[in-house]
This record gives C-alpha cells, sequence and structure tokens, in this order.
C-alpha cells in the first residue's frame, strides 16, 4: 500500500511539474508576440543547425552567466536536436545575448569570435562548464570569482581550441556588441523576459522547462506548418 502511494505521488509531482512548465512556457499572460519581430539573419551572429528546408525554425536566445541557459543546453536541446532536428523537422538558429551586462556581452562576443573559426559550440559548451564548475555544479566547488573575466574568457577560449591571438585580436574589437544588444530587442517584440528564450515559427517562449513540454508546442508548429508555403 505505501509503495503504491508512492508511485502515485511521484506520478502526480511529475504531472505538476510539467503543468507548472508549460504555463511558464506557453500560457503565461503578456508572451505572445504583438508583431512579428524583426530578425536579423546576420551570418554573423546567427548559428544554424539543421536543414534549411525545415518547417519548424526555432531560434534559440542564450547567455553563458546564464544557469537556465546552462539547463536548457545541457538537458533540453540535445533532445530536441535528437528528435526534431536530425529527422529534417526542425533547425535551430543559436544567438547570443548580454543579459548580465558587460561580462555576459563580452562572453557574448567571444562566442561569436570562436564562431569565426567554427568553434562556436565548442566554445558554448566550454563556458557552460566553467559556470557549472564556478557554481559547484561540476566536479570542483563554488568560487567567488567569475568565469568570464577576460582571463576567464581566454581559458574558455584556449579550452575551446581557437587561435588565440586572432580570437584575443576579434574580442578586443567588440564587433558583436550591437548585433548581441539588437537580440534582446527580438526578444523582448515576442514577449520575453528573461533567458533562455525560444521563438518557434515566429512565436516567443519564455524560460527552460522540461522538453516534454516542448514536444506539444513544437507538433502544433509542424502541424501549422503543413498549410505553409515550404521553406527553401
Amino acid at each position: 500500500m505505501k509503495r503504491r502511494l508512492l508511485i502515485i505521488s511521484a506520478s502526480l509531482v511529475a504531472l505538476l511539474a510539467v503543468a507548472a512548465g508549460y504555463w511558464f512556457l506557453v500560457v503565461r499572460p503578456g508572451q505572445q508576440p504583438q508583431t512579428q519581430p524583426n530578425i536579423d539573419t546576420s551570418p554573423k551572429t546567427n548559428v544554424t543547425v539543421g536543414k534549411a528546408s525545415a518547417p519548424v525554425e526555432i531560434v534559440i536566445y542564450l547567455d553563458l552567466l546564464c544557469p537556465d541557459c546552462r539547463r536548457a543546453h545541457e538537458q533540453v536541446i540535445p533532445r530536441i536536436t535528437k528528435d526534431y532536428v536530425t529527422t529534417g523537422k526542425a533547425r535551430l538558429k543559436y544567438k547570443m545575448l548580454g543579459t548580465y551586462g558587460p561580462e555576459s556581452v563580452a562572453a557574448s562576443n567571444g562566442a561569436y569570435c570562436a564562431h569565426a573559426q567554427g568553434k562556436f559550440f565548442a566554445f558554448v559548451e566550454a563556458g557552460y562548464q566553467a559556470q557549472a564548475h564556478a557554481s559547484g555544479g561540476g566536479s570542483g566547488s563554488t568560487s567567488d570569482v567569475s568565469p568570464f573575466t577576460n582571463l576567464g574568457l581566454t581559458k574558455i577560449a584556449r579550452a575551446s581550441g581557437v587561435s588565440l591571438p586572432a580570437w584575443q585580436a576579434c574580442t578586443e574589437a567588440a564587433s558583436y556588441t550591437d548585433s548581441i544588444l539588437n537580440h534582446k530587442k527580438e526578444v523582448l517584440a515576442t514577449g520575453g523576459y528573461g533567458t533562455p528564450h525560444f521563438i518557434i515559427n515566429g512565436k516567443g517562449y519564455n524560460g527552460a522547462p522540461p522538453y516534454d513540454v516542448f514536444v506539444p508546442v513544437i507538433n502544433a508548429a509542424l502541424e501549422a506548418a503543413k498549410t505553409q508555403p515550404e521553406r527553401k
């Protein structure tokens, strides 16, 4: 009897978690866009994965200093990639934000400078590993020293395998700052108020709830896309 009650309780907790995530991601008031955002399409600040002809486009806004973004990077995005991107149903477009101030902007510049060398994902992975280590979420202990100082970003860059002289020259120029700040406007245009943020076929969704919450949203976008002209 006790075991049965424990199973029922665990099931209820799981259902409540999914329901709460659905509310946070989809239902929460004021989240849908009033107008279609003017999305920057520059290849220098858009990192895409998947077929260009995929019927669903998922724009992902991340910040390397954001713990929820790290959770999405580790737990949610890989499953979306496996179930929807590798099957040709969706494509991903990554964009970096500067939500947490100057260090965020510098980290995002660093990611784009790594992208110029084909090392965007290696840099993002190294960045989230550094964040996890500093917060105690990795193998190390917590630290009061930010991993996203100039020295910290250089360590992240080195771990990602970039050519350091070219990367350092790029980050010193801070050429991507305007684009990074403009990405925030895109988020706000679709009802965004935090990180991470997702735009799925033009509609904005906040937060990083469990993967199961994304499934009906993406499936609905796939159904809606059937009535639209095919992407080319």
